[in-house]
């Protein structure tokens, strides 16, 4: 089964795009989805309670698979590069 992996940025004080990938996240497991963000700040984001939703860690080992949704905020243009030759 594929996951849905949205990924999101670390910036110091509250945005709220970041609280919508947060609730992206939890409504999608609440529906019975593979749903996580990925993060690159341990213990992100502070500023509010995540409940549910589950957060992975991108600086480790993270596999994404060909079936895997990634998405990603239109400020990661470039992200399509780096992960282009995912296997």
């Amino acid at each position: 089964m594929s996951r849905i992996l949205y990924l999101s940025p670390d910036p110091g004080e509250p945005v709220g795009g970041i609280k919508i990938i947060y609730e992206h996240v939890r409504a999608l497991r609440k529906k019975g989805f593979d749903a996580a963000v990925l993060q690159n700040k341990a213990g992100f984001p502070e500023w509010f309670v995540t409940g549910e939703v589950k957060v992975l860690d991108i600086n480790g080992k993270l596999n994404i698979g060909k079936e895997d949704i990634l998405v990603f905020p239109e400020i990661f243009y470039n992200i399509l590069e780096r992960v282009q030759n995912t296997k």
